[in-house]
């Protein structure tokens, strides 16, 4: 996954259609630029989750928006035009009493053009709140980022991460997809840096 990853992110910088998002990429502090119009390195907010669908395209999601962006991008990269397309993703609104934000983690292909997301915010223990998995189709899928999708709640993930009695995850950001139709949810453990060092693979049961 991760390599998948990396290869995308090179590759991106060199595609037809990238001088169309270029300026904002830059105005928004994601990438810099040479001075020639062409993107050269990512610098935040970049792919944070790739998924691969049936029609061969690959779909990534962002985990935040991209300066006065209002909500994250997913980016759908059709490998034989080498071209990308956007659309919004909406967030929900921070609910923890610490306050925080709200970004994305994975995205997962299910079928029938339907895909699931990751959402989560940057909580944890007693002040988390949002760690859920929510459904959106590519029906309303634009040539240009001005369409938003609508998301459909599947999961709520905090009474599966409270179960086993431990400190509630702060990053909740794998999500896999079985062949029996259960998800497999995984956390970032950060290398034990301002973290308890656990790593949970947990299964949340039948989704489709």
């Amino acid at each position: 996954m991760r390599g998948l990853r990396i290869s995308i992110a090179r590759r991106a910088c060199g595609l037809n259609n990238a001088h169309r998002h270029a300026s904002a990429l830059r105005r928004a502090g994601v990438w810099e630029s040479d001075g020639d119009g062409k993107l050269r390195t990512p610098v935040r907010y970049g792919f944070q989750g790739v998924t691969i669908c049936d029609d061969g395209n690959y779909y990534v999601v962002f985990q935040r928006a991209w300066g006065d962006e209002p909500n994250p991008r997913i980016g759908k990269y059709d490998p034989l035009a080498k071209t990308w397309t956007f659309v919004f993703f909406p967030l929900d609104a921070p609910e923890s009493p610490n306050g925080g934000w709200v970004g994305l983690s994975d995205i997962t292909f299910v079928g029938e053009g339907k895909f699931l997301v990751l959402e989560r915010d940057n909580q944890l223990g007693p002040d988390a709140r949002i760690k859920r998995i929510y459904e959106f189709s590519t029906s309303a899928w634009a040539a240009d980022p001005t369409t938003t999708v609508a998301k459909t709640l599947v999961k709520d993930l905090v009474p599966y991460l409270e179960a086993p009695g431990g400190l509630l995850y702060e990053k909740i950001e794998g999500m896999a997809l079985m062949d029996d139709g259960d998800v497999y949810v995984c956390n970032d453990n950060d290398g034990v840096d301002d973290n308890s060092g656990e790593t949970q693979l947990l299964n949340v049961g039948g989704i489709l």
